[in-house]
């Protein structure tokens, strides 16, 4: 068909599928992913003017095909050639659909496909497959402070700590769309130590060879309020606890709003926010608002409770997990740690135990012990024994408060129940030392008189 203008003619293609405007779909993270993950797909159609220098057209700004410039396409998204809709799991909104919280059932060839009114009518991408891994590698990303958001300015650290060796490992991530190393990366540590706006993005870690592990949102805020919440997921029958910062003061600010996924959900109250036993359904995006701003958004997940021991840790699979409190330490007090086999269920008797990648108790017994704590041994834990190795445990490590009540609740080392009972004793003994002296000053009167008669008596 030929068509003809008053400056210029051109052909007007046949419109196959080759020559159709082309759809690149697009997966972040990168697959595969690992369940609970957040996941993006994106799909990107070609522009009108890479569309018509692809298919040797020419025109000028009378031409038949600018017209068409002006229409919005439609999006269509399938997964294993099924059309997907918005639901629980899934958000489409135009160009982009997204998983929440992404599982094994989600694996799969997903495609999609832009339609309009005028032609060209529709654009076909090719086919991204999906892979879904239901255990991250043994290396994970570690952040400090941790949570997911930050202030502007700010000092912040991510590190790649493996079980048994975290050299070979890069902290990676993905930002505007580009993915890099980070630029402060020193062996498998980034340290970034001001913050911009401009660091926000995806964070991961990769291997040399290629694996990665579980990836963390890490939002940087220019704001005076940002939501503090673990960059972990929670798990379900545990306790959430948010707290509103607030720039200056990097502490809970007294007043604050809190909401989920757009709804008021505590009124306010203080700045902090706790539910007690978490279920699926607390699972969504969360922010807080006070008088002085508010915070970005922040997707909390939440991960379904596994009924065996090994839940008890970082709830991974295999046969060795590190028995720990699950509340912080108290400065002073004793950390005990054990080492169980998912088949005794009880300590093995040969374990060494690892801090922060680091050997701190060799082929003892399946048992460690902290006799008095200090801030300084507050990181992660596991032990290693010829059946396997356990996942990493954080163990905090609270300051101790100098009061009363807090001497009475948490103190009971030996000095401290000795100090308390001769306290406790101090005025029967004072009262002991007072009668005591009062007998020696009536027996000396009495002596004296004595002596004096005998010499007397003598004299006569």
């Amino acid at each position: 068909m030929k068509m003809m203008s008053s400056s210029h003619s051109f052909v007007a293609p046949d419109l196959c599928d080759s020559n159709l405007p082309r759809s690149t779909l697009t997966v972040t993270p990168d697959s595969p992913v690992f369940t609970g993950e957040r996941v993006s797909l994106k799909c990107v159609i070609e522009s009108n003017r890479d569309w018509r220098q692809r298919n040797g057209l020419t025109y000028d700004q009378r031409s038949y095909w600018t017209y068409y410039q002006t229409h919005v396409w439609r999006y269509e998204w399938n997964k294993d050639s099924v059309k997907l809709q918005s639901s629980d799991r899934y958000t489409v909104n135009t160009d982009t659909l997204t998983i929440r919280a992404v599982t094994t059932s989600d694996e799969g060839q997903y495609t999609c496909r832009g339609q309009r009114d005028e032609r060209p009518n529709s654009s076909q991408s090719s086919s991204v497959s999906l892979s879904v891994k239901g255990v991250s590698p043994s290396v994970s990303l570690v952040v400090r402070p941790s949570r997911s958001q930050h202030f502007s300015s700010d000092s912040l650290s991510l590190s790649c700590e493996d079980q048994t060796n975290s050299s070979g490992w890069t902290v990676r991530r993905y930002t505007d769309r580009n993915t890099e190393n980070c630029s402060k990366l020193t062996g498998s540590t980034c340290r970034l130590v001001s913050l911009n706006t401009s660091d926000s993005g995806v964070y991961w870690c990769q291997s040399e060879s290629g694996e990665k592990s579980h990836r963390l949102n890490i939002i940087v805020h220019d704001g005076d309020v940002i939501l503090e919440s673990s960059v972990d997921p929670v798990i379900e029958g545990h306790t959430l606890t948010l707290h509103c910062l607030h720039r200056s003061t990097n502490s809970s600010i007294l007043r604050a709003d809190f909401y989920k996924d757009g709804s008021l959900v505590q009124n306010q109250t203080t700045g902090e926010m706790i539910i007690t036993n978490v279920s699926k359904s607390d699972e969504g995006f969360y922010y807080c608002k006070t008088e002085r701003g508010q915070s970005p958004h922040s997707w909390i997940s939440v991960r379904e409770k596994k009924e065996n021991h090994s839940d008890l840790d970082q709830h991974l699979d295999g046969d060795v997990v590190l028995e720990s409190s699950v509340d912080p330490v108290i400065e002073g007090h004793t950390l005990t740690l054990h080492c169980l086999h998912r088949s005794t269920n009880s300590s093995i008797l040969r374990a060494d135990f690892y801090k922060d990648g680091s050997l701190v108790q060799n082929q003892t017994t399946g048992e460690m012990i902290i006799t008095t704590v200090s801030k300084s041994d507050e990181g992660f834990y596991y032990c290693k024994t010829e059946r396997g190795q356990s996942p990493h445990s954080w163990i905090s490590v609270r300051e101790k408060k100098e009061n009363h009540a807090d001497l009475d609740q948490h103190l009971v080392s030996g000095p401290h129940i000795i100090l308390g009972f001769l306290l406790a004793a101090c005025p029967y003994l004072l009262a002991t030392v007072v009668l005591l002296y009062k007998c020696y000053r009536a027996r000396v009167p009495s002596t004296e008189d004595q002596s004096q008669y005998a010499v007397t008596e003598e004299e006569t």
